[in-house]
């Protein structure tokens, strides 16, 4: 199943799964946009509303954690 995480195209230059990063059992996203801020939609298990609202986790892309899986 297919879900909108951002708007507009090219929102984001990577998304990245790395699993259940608040440990909840369900899988999270994680997209990088042009500024290289990381923006972490966590999942809800709903399939009507797959993800929470976006929230900012880093301001640095990548680099802002040394390990993400």
């Amino acid at each position: 199943m297919r879900t909108t995480i951002g708007t507009g195209r090219n929102a984001y230059n990577t998304v990245f799964t790395p699993g259940d990063i608040d440990l909840d059992g369900v899988t999270d996203p994680i997209g990088r946009d042009a500024t290289d801020a990381l923006r972490l939609y966590a999942g809800t298990g709903n399939a009507a509303a797959p993800y929470t609202s976006r929230v900012k986790i880093g301001t640095g892309g990548w680099n802002t954690y040394r390990v993400m899986f």
